[in-house]
This record gives structure tokens, sequence and C-alpha cells, in this order.
């Protein structure tokens, strides 16, 4: 078991205190904020870890931070006027915050060929702003639970890996539901014997064509995750 107990202060970039203009890549009108404060942070993590040896390992994390002056990007109502119609506009202002989640993880070996793993994480961000109606941080990502299957065969890796993505309501001003979905991709790995070393692989991503939105992405409502991709390549050391 560890535990560790953190400080951190931190001042506000450039991009929080001057932007002020259209950000075509997220359809957002950013506007900085030149009063903005230092940002300090204290936490504290305490993790618990498991290893009987060859067959199995997992660890426990959680966390939870207490920030004074959080600075972050708030989302706004979409402008109807002036140079920024059309955009989504989106100020930096600051709040104090907590910070808590956990993640979970965990691998057993079926031998010295195949193992089996899993994980789970959250994490959440609440605001002590009274303008707020709703009072968790904008684009926060959804919880999620997922594992893998992992064979080593001679010269071969193969994994095949997946994992739920809950649905996000802990949503902040403006923002709406992201919807739960499964991701499952497989990635098979040749690696070499030879004196000059290389790496061959092939990859398949989102095997079920599965649509699905990042609520961490300014663009969540609009623009879905990749559809299935199959992607390959070479590294060659010389």
């Amino acid at each position: 078991m560890s535990a560790r107990i953190s400080h951190s202060e931190r001042l506000p970039s450039p991009q929080e205190l001057f932007s002020n203009g259209a950000h075509l890549a997220t359809n957002t009108w950013e506007r900085g904020n030149g009063q903005l404060e230092e940002e300090s942070t204290d936490g504290v993590e305490l993790t618990l870890r498991y290893d009987n040896g060859n067959r199995f390992d997992s660890s426990i994390s959680v966390f939870y931070n207490d920030s004074t002056n959080y600075i972050y990007a708030k989302t706004q109502d979409i402008a109807t006027e002036g140079e920024s119609a059309g955009f989504r506009l989106v100020d930096y202002v600051q709040s104090d915050a907590k910070h808590y989640g956990s993640e979970i993880q965990s691998r057993y070996y079926l031998n010295d060929n195949i193992s089996i793993g899993s994980f789970a994480d959250i994490a959440l961000i609440t605001l002590d702003d009274a303008s707020l109606t709703r009072k968790y941080a904008p684009r926060l990502v959804a919880p999620r639970i997922g594992g893998d299957i992992t064979s080593q065969f001679g010269q071969f890796d193969l994994v095949l890996s997946g994992y739920h993505r809950f649905e996000q309501d802990h949503i902040a001003d403006f923002e709406t539901n992201t919807p739960s979905y499964n991701m499952v991709d497989a990635k098979l790995v040749y690696h070499s014997s030879s004196a000059h070393d290389y790496t061959a692989f092939f990859q398949v991503e989102n095997i079920l064509n599965e649509l699905a939105y990042n609520h961490a992405s300014y663009l969540a409502e609009q623009v879905p995750m990749p559809e299935r991709s199959f992607n390959a390549g070479i590294t060659y050391n010389f």
C-alpha cells in the first residue's frame, strides 16, 4: 500500500488570459480572462497493490484533490450576434473545485502465454460556482469498464481488448447526455528475430462499428468517434 500527499500551484496560461477569437477546430469562440489568479491544489492518493507471484496481480487507486481558484473553460450558450455569432462561447473562469475518482486494474495469467486483464475507472470534478445550474465541470469523461485477452506464441502477440463506456449524465450547463457505447479492438504483432530487428503489426479498431461520441470533445454532439478502421505498419531498427 502507498499514499501520496501533494500540493501544486500554477499560473494561468497565455491562452487562458488572452484568448479572444474563433477556434475553428472546435467551433468555439474562446474568451480569455485577464483577472485570473494563481490556481492551487491539495491532493491525496491511496494505492493498494496485490501480487501473488506469477499468477495474479491487481491494484486499486483512489484520489481526492481540493482546488482553490481552479481554472477551466466554462461552456456558454451559442452566440447569436456580433462577430462570434454561430460559435459556442467558451469563457476561461475560476472556481473552487473538488476532484475525486478511482481506478482498478487486475491481470490473471492462465499460463506463460495467455493472460486476461480487466480495468475500471471513474473521475469527477464538482465546482463551487453559485452561478452554475449544474455543478459538474464541462467535458468530463464518463466511467468505463473493460478488459483484454493477451496471448504470446513464439514471435507473435495477439491482443483482443474492449471496454464499455457508460452514459455520461454528470454534465455541465449547456451540455447534453452522451450515450453509452462498447468499443472492441484487436491487434496482431510480429517480432522478428533477425540481426536487424523489425516489428510488424495489423490492428482493427472499433470492430463492432459502434456509433460512439466522446463527451470530452467540444464537438461531442456533432462529430462521432471513428468508425471501424484498419491499420498496419512496420518498425525497423538498424
